[in-house]
């Protein structure tokens, strides 16, 4: 706890010393109750603050963000990065004592320094709304707020930091692939690794982006005149796998580009129907619900895998950017792509939300 005076104490002593002299020279007896109020003003002014700045609590009530709006209408309402979170905060006990000063806050990933954020907005009823900028995806957490009270005479001002211990997951943008192209229906990118070798035959379809040439069926591809792929029952099951590589050599936009690049790709999977599995072999994750695919490449760190990707699509952070390897090539994303080059790399575009 930090205390400063105020110019209102000896402001406050003198006039109690010039109403003093007033009634020693003119023996006017309520001067002399005049000069013991002033007095008594002052222990008044110095314990009030303390005692209120002692009692007053601080919760954060609200978190709400505005920014990017998630193409899955079921993340609306989480933050992502970039956006501007807005924290309702707000304080129990003497309201009319209370305020708010800063708050100490730690970005996500970037660093474990506490920095000091400045209030915006203005208080009422106690409380305040704070605009934090969601610099990076992780976790933040708001540690502590200093509040103040100078309650009821200002003649002293107590601050306090109060902790929080409040926290809010910031989650990596992404994109949906399109429903059709202009050519026709579009297999999205990642569905060939959904497709075995499954023994029951379901049928024939034209050769897609990412098929292996192993599957072509040749007799069929000569009489059309175009590629023809076996298609089986086992193979429409599978659900796609996604891994994630970000070593340590990655740099941090790289990382979170990797997170945006297969975060684009599980939604895909979601936004499509069909399962998928994201897998992290640096952190041991593996995972195959959206939710928890969101939550687990918001929190990705870097690290070394000696894990092998197999038939899974592959997104790999280097120094400098991002490949995307699959059955049908690879792509490379430099590590300041924005979402539309990712969308065009994927061979997608962003999308309006899904009911």
């Amino acid at each position: 706890m930090t205390l400063r005076l105020s110019r209102r104490v000896p402001g406050l002593l003198l006039a109690a010393a010039i109403v003093y002299l007033v009634a020693t020279n003119s023996e006017v007896v309520w001067l002399y109750g005049l000069t013991a109020l002033l007095l008594a003003l002052v222990p008044v002014g110095l314990v009030a603050p303390l005692v209120a700045v002692r009692r007053l609590r601080v919760s954060a009530t609200r978190v709400t963000s505005t920014g990017f709006i998630a193409p899955l209408a079921q993340d609306r309402g989480k933050v992502f990065d970039g956006d501007t979170v807005v924290v309702r905060l707000e304080c129990s006990g003497n309201v009319a004592a209370c305020r708010f000063v800063s708050v100490k806050l730690r970005a996500p990933l970037r660093t474990d320094r506490s920095a000091a954020v400045t209030p915006v907005d203005s208080e009422t009823d106690g409380g305040i709304e704070l605009g934090l900028a969601a610099e990076g995806r992780g976790v933040a957490y708001l540690d502590a707020v200093l509040i103040s009270s100078s309650w009821p005479l200002g003649i002293l001002e107590a601050r306090r930091w109060v902790p929080l211990a409040t926290s809010y997951t910031v989650h990596p943008r992404y994109v949906l692939p399109p429903a059709e192209t202009e050519t026709g229906a579009q297999e999205m990118l990642g569905e060939a690794s959904m497709r075995g070798s499954g023994e029951e035959f379901i049928g024939l379809r034209e050769y897609q982006p990412g098929d292996s040439q192993r599957r072509v069926h040749w007799p069929t591809t000569a009489r059309a005149g175009t590629l023809m792929v076996v298609e089986t029952a086992v193979e429409s099951r599978s659900p796609a796998r996604y891994w994630v590589e970000v070593p340590p050599s990655a740099s941090e936009s790289a990382a979170d580009l990797a997170a945006t690049v297969a975060a684009s790709l599980a939604a895909g999977s979601v936004a499509a129907g069909r399962p998928f599995r994201l897998e992290i072999p640096a952190a041991a994750q593996v995972t195959s619900s959206w939710r928890d695919a969101l939550a687990t490449l918001a929190t990705m760190a870097r690290g070394a895998s000696t894990a092998v990707a197999g038939d899974a699509i592959v997104v790999a952070a280097g120094p400098a950017g991002v490949t995307v390897e699959t059955p049908g090539g690879s792509r490379w994303l430099p590590a300041d792509a924005s979402l539309d080059d990712v969308a065009k790399a994927l061979g997608r575009r962003q999308e309006q939300a899904l009911p």
